[in-house]
Order: structure tokens, then sequence, then C-alpha cells
């Protein structure tokens, strides 16, 4: 693991809150899950998802108890985003199942790469930030894409990830274009070379989708 990865305060929020986020289910995942794992980049969101039901306002008190100062609270049915001790933590609610073992660092269970990729996918498809592109970028140098795809059909279902709409949205940087490159830790890899990167391979990429969706569908 690269805790060098995760900006300090965030760091020490972690160590904080992780136990307590622990016990409502909750698993580390996002840019800060992938860079412990990768080292590739610098991040400092806490992005907890959970398959349990939890009442946020609950949850923030128990937080209140743990972290210094609680700067900003943003709270819905089943998710809550708050601002603490310099650093931004979510807690969310998600449908798919973590389907790899997690790993315990700094007091929070976290997830897995390609679990976490596949959650970078659905984010990609559904018009993903640079930073996203690039986290998804980095697993895909080491690990195949129909693993990754297979996993996210397997957790959200085949009707969330269509061929066609993903494709497009691998290859729709429009927003990232306007977008700053992540802190990277080492060599850098430039924007261009990771927009190269998904047109040269969409077309693959969308054909491997369906294959897998296939093989699910008939069971």
């Amino acid at each position: 693991m690269h805790p060098e990865c995760v900006e300090e305060k965030a760091r020490i929020l972690m160590s904080r809150v992780g136990p307590t986020l622990g016990m409502h289910g909750g698993v580390l995942a996002g840019a800060t899950g992938l860079a412990l794992h990768l080292g590739h980049r610098i991040s400092g969101d806490l992005e907890f998802f959970t398959q349990q039901v939890f009442k946020p306002s609950e949850v923030l008190e128990e937080l209140r108890g743990l972290a210094g100062v609680v700067e900003s609270v943003t709270m819905g049915d089943d998710a809550m985003i708050v601002q603490a001790d310099g650093a931004r933590l979510t807690l969310t609610q998600t449908p798919g199942r973590f389907a790899e073992p997690t790993t315990r660092m700094n007091g929070c269970d976290v997830a897995g790469v390609v679990d976490i990729a596949a959650m970078k996918l659905l984010a990609v498809s559904q018009g993903g930030m640079r930073s996203d592109f690039v986290d998804l970028y980095t697993v895909l140098q080491t690990v195949p894409f129909r693993k990754v795809a297979r996993n996210a059909l397997e957790r959200y279902g085949v009707s969330i990830l269509e061929p066609l709409i993903v494709g497009k949205g691998l290859v729709w940087f429009e927003q990232a274009d306007v977008q700053g490159d992540p802190v990277y830790v080492g060599t850098p890899v430039t924007w261009d070379h990771i927009r190269d990167f998904f047109r040269s391979s969409v077309r693959q990429f969308a054909f491997d989708l369906d294959a897998e969706r296939q093989i699910l569908e008939q069971g």
C-alpha cells in the first residue's frame, strides 16, 4: 500500500473515523482507495461505500465525536458529504457488493483494485472527470479490460452497462479536457496520451463488454 499518496489531512481523518464507518459497512474506494493500491497519484477525498442502510444524521453524530472540526455537511436519504479537519469524506449506500477481499489500512477497509476500477468505468460511462480517466487508464495498464467489465456487470447488472453508451463515455472528453491533471507520483502521463489510449481501444473495449454481457445473460 502507498499511504504517502494520501494527503496528510485525509490520512489523519482516515485513522479517526475509519473504524466507526467500518461498523456501518463502510469500505474506502474511489481515487484514494486506488491511489493506496497503485501509488500513481496524490488523492485527498475519502469515498466510503456501504451496502447497509444507514441514517446520515446518526452517523454524523458519531463522526462529530471523532473528528476535530466538522466544517460542513450535506445529507440525503442514503448519502452524506462531510468536510472535516480539512478533508472531504463521503458515505454512500451502494447496491454493488464488493467482489474482492478488502485490505486493512489506517483503520479502514480498502476495496480491491478491480472493484474500484469497475466503479471508475461506471463513472466514465456517465461522463467522467479527467481524474476518472487517469485512474482507469492506470488500472488498464496491468488489468485486462474484460476483468473490469465482468466485475462491473456482475455488481451493477447488465442493463446498467450498455456497450454503446459505455463506448461513447470512454471517448467523451468535453468535461475532462477543461480540467487539470492530478498530481502524479513519479513520471506523469500526458492527457493527450490517455485520450489516444481510449480512442484506440474503445472499439475493442465495447466488443469485450458485449461479450461479457452475453456470457452472463446465457447463464
